[in-house]
């Protein structure tokens, strides 16, 4: 059965939730397929020259599994400019072309021909802002895309996407002051019975305050709001009242970080939550670090039943 009562998203879109205790540490990631703010600019611009932006690590990446919603899994993601008016995605070696005349009806996506891969913009007003540059944004994106093939015995994924221009290690290694960032985050959470056509979406408010000179991070997400979705069917945002998700303090390394999320009691209570184990991860964009984002990862128990989630998370230095 799955728990109505697990209320995971926000205004930044959280990836996945991981262990809720003690604060982890960041750990510097490969940076081979990292294009620099500093080197190529914005991330429409980026793409204008020809280039492809890559979710290439678990900073950049969160995903569940279509067929056996109970997995965590970080798939490798790109987008890249086509001369169609629309993208190629690549989701781990698999690609989907899409034109403009893949712009779906409401214009937060490209959906394929036969409904299966799709890709919708977390960050920007329509998909299209988000690859002109039009919106959202100047230096990352998110996306959320749901890819799987009915024919195929690949189980197929879903899950969010982070792109962008990075900044670089040195310069964050340059920065000594303390700063802070504010934007929104977002979580869905799934139930133990493996549907993906049932969940709880949960949003919030983000802020983050990074300290250069000590080299930690942490934040918070509040003002908390959740939704049931049963059978394809959303019901209204209901207010968790006083519910809040503290990120906590981890380490910055490199240009990223990784640590613990852990929601307050009150939050706990009115959902239900009596395990929790959470994870957030992201990087810091642009050339001096003006943006940061990255996901979530999380599993638990509410009302005595499973759950696993995945999310995102997003924002700009005030």
């Amino acid at each position: 059965m799955r728990s109505h009562r697990v209320f995971l998203t926000g205004s930044v879109a959280i990836a996945a939730l991981g262990l809720a205790g003690c604060g982890g540490s960041g750990s510097t990631s490969a940076i081979v397929d990292a294009l620099f703010a500093e080197d190529v600019g914005t991330a429409a611009e980026a793409l204008d020259d020809g280039k492809t932006l890559k979710a290439y690590d678990g900073k950049m990446s969160s995903t569940l599994h279509h067929e056996d919603v109970r997995r965590h899994d970080s798939a490798k993601v790109s987008i890249k400019k086509n001369d169609a008016g629309g993208i190629d995605v690549t989701v781990n070696g698999k690609t989907e072309s899409y034109s403009s005349t893949h712009v779906s009806d409401d214009g937060y996506g490209f959906e394929s021909d036969d409904g299966h891969r799709n890709i919708y913009t977390w960050s920007a007003p329509s998909a299209q802002d988000a690859v002109n540059g039009t919106g959202g944004y100047p230096y990352h994106q998110i996306w959320g895309y749901h890819w799987w093939d009915p024919e195929s015995d690949d189980p197929g994924m879903f899950g969010f996407a982070v792109v962008g221009t990075e900044t670089t290690s040195e310069v964050v290694a340059a920065r000594t002051d303390k700063a802070t960032y504010s934007g929104t985050a977002f979580i869905r959470s799934y139930g133990s019975d493996g549907s993906v056509h049932d969940r709880t979406d949960i949003k919030g408010d983000l802020s983050l305050t990074a300290e250069f000179d000590e080299g930690k991070i942490s934040g918070l997400v509040n003002n908390v709001e959740g939704r049931e979705r049963v059978n394809d069917v959303n019901g209204p945002w209901t207010a968790v009242t006083g519910g809040e998700i503290a990120l906590q303090e981890a380490d910055i390394s490199g240009h990223g970080y990784e640590g613990k999320i852990a929601p307050n009691d009150t939050f706990n209570t009115a959902l239900g939550v009596t395990e929790i184990d959470g994870t957030y991860r992201g990087k810091f964009f642009g050339p001096d670090a003006e943006e940061t984002a990255g996901v979530i990862s999380a599993s638990g128990v509410a009302d005595g039943e499973d759950f696993i989630a995945t999310g995102s998370f997003s924002a700009d230095e005030d």
